[in-house]
């Protein structure tokens, strides 16, 4: 019964730490995909008024 109990908690540990990494993984792309779309709108408002 402890050893089940144990192995249980092994693999709950195992499948929050790679949840842990897919979520920040999953973070720094979508960071990083904002960033880029704001940076582009940022470029195109300035570049904007120069085309008029």
């Amino acid at each position: 019964m402890l050893l089940s109990l144990s192995v249980f908690v092994g693999i709950i540990a195992n499948l929050g730490v790679f949840f842990c990494l897919t979520l920040l993984d999953f973070m720094k792309k979508l960071g990083l995909t904002v960033f880029i779309i704001i940076l582009f709108q940022i470029l195109l408002k300035n570049a904007l008024p120069t085309r008029r």
